[in-house]
């Protein structure tokens, strides 16, 4: 098996849908009354860069919530957002935080799924949902942290906002029938304001490790616009 060709991901940022979910589902907060409305839009520039500067990607990803009230794996009251035109959904909680569905998979296929929380409102810690999969020969297992940092002031080209910032870790690695094995270790940092309702800025570095050799990337997204309803 050729590692260039596995391709491991770990998905939880900007209202990422998936096909299908585990039976997990963590206790739910309930939902807040001040969720942004429909038809309110983000547009954030990312940027990906290699170890030298060089960028490898460069793109506006554009999200728009088009339904609110929506119910999805055992939970109401959530906004359906569309991003780069796959559907997601968010619960804006009751206690502060904000929920979405973290997701692992390996060339595209779901190996597994689970609400989790940003403690923007509860200030906390957690464990990631730990995964151990056997997927068509391929044990896949995957874990990570969760953790509420501070609040900073962040200058994005849409403004200057007052943020609250929380830092997600994930570790994923996965061994094939003849002993190869590729990891994916992952730092992000999103940086959200209540003013606009979602985040205005996600810094992240990621390692991919083949054996003895490493592969890292940059990945900065930043507000440019938005519209609120």
């Amino acid at each position: 098996m050729n590692p260039s060709r596995i391709a491991l991901a770990v998905g939880l940022l900007f209202g990422i849908g998936v096909s299908a979910c585990s039976d997990d589902n963590p206790t739910d907060p309930g939902s807040s009354t001040d969720a942004p409305n429909a038809g309110t839009s983000y547009t954030l520039r990312g940027v990906t860069t290699d170890e030298l500067g060089r960028i490898i990607q460069s793109r506006d990803i554009i999200s728009v919530i088009v339904e609110t009230n929506q119910s999805y794996f055992g939970r109401t009251g959530l906004v359906k957002m569309v991003t780069a035109g796959s559907p997601g959904y968010l619960q804006y909680g009751a206690n502060g935080d904000i929920a979405t569905v973290y997701y692992v998979s390996m060339n595209g296929v779901l190996v597994d799924s689970s609400w989790i929380s940003y403690p923007f409102g509860s200030k906390s810690s957690s464990a990631l949902p730990a995964v151990n999969q056997n997927l068509s020969g391929f044990v896949v297992t995957s874990q990570g942290e969760i953790t509420y940092v501070g609040t900073e002031s962040v200058t994005v080209p849409a403004g200057t906002f007052e943020t609250q910032k929380v830092r997600i870790a994930t570790r994923m690695a996965m061994g094939s029938p003849d002993g190869e094995l590729m990891r994916n270790e992952r730092i992000d940092t999103v940086f959200y304001s209540s003013a606009v309702r979602y985040f205005v800025k996600q810094s992240g570095i990621q390692h991919q490790i083949f054996g003895d050799d490493t592969t890292t990337f940059y990945n900065v997204g930043t507000l440019s616009s938005y519209s609120l309803k």
